[in-house]
């Protein structure tokens, strides 16, 4: 089919309920927005097996490879969408306490095709440290945990500053620690993009707004 990425972020823009923008995840439109930008990915990966050794990707965790569509149409979730108020963190702890996010099945077949050329690959995510054993189980029941991931790195509970500027400290402090250079990085935000490489693959994204 014929989609347009730009049409998709401006639905996405002009649509004030996340109830609504949840029900366009199902769209043909943004279906073929997201596989484009995951067959985008390989293709460069493809071009790139020579940095198998020497490479890893960076891969964010909710809305490109956990969905959580299931918290988000909680009503109390759509009740206090802007915002960080108390009832919208105690939801936010439950639903990742019960670590039973699906896996996005696009992402899933594109992790196993990263797995089978051979890369290393990291899981980047915003969540907090406190998450970090329920995400991993999550994440290993998905079937996305195997030998050639690096680790799961959260964001420290007492981390102040935004998400992005977490994640890019955090891209460094990897390098470091596993001696390899990020080739590509897979998100759904723009923050998740902050680090100098070449393979940038931004995914849609129902969710506009992170902190």
């Amino acid at each position: 089919m014929q989609f347009s990425r730009e049409e998709l972020d401006r639905r996405l823009l002009e649509t004030a309920s996340i109830e609504t923008r949840i029900q366009l995840v199902d769209s043909p439109l943004y279906q073929a927005c997201f596989e484009h930008t995951l067959e985008q990915s390989q293709l460069f990966l493809q071009g790139n097996l020579s940095h198998r050794d020497t490479g890893l990707i960076i891969i964010d965790v909710d809305e490109t490879t956990l969905d959580n569509r299931g918290f988000y149409a909680h009503p109390e979730v759509q009740y206090y969408e802007v915002g960080h108020p108390e009832q919208y963190v105690r939801v936010w702890h439950g639903w990742c306490q019960e670590a039973n996010a699906p896996v996005i099945p696009p992402t899933q077949r594109w992790l196993d095709w990263v797995q089978q050329q051979g890369f290393q690959y990291g899981f980047v995510t915003g969540r907090r440290h406190k998450h970090h054993e329920w995400t991993w189980q999550n994440l290993e029941r998905a079937g996305a945990i195997t030998a050639q991931c690096v680790g799961l790195f959260c964001r420290p509970d007492d981390w102040t500053a935004s998400t992005a500027e977490f994640k890019t400290h955090q891209y460094g402090l990897i390098e470091q620690m596993v001696e390899k250079k990020i080739v590509a990085i897979l998100g759904d935000q723009p923050g998740d993009m902050g680090w100098d490489c070449e393979g940038k693959f931004l995914l849609p994204s129902f969710v506009l707004h992170t902190v």
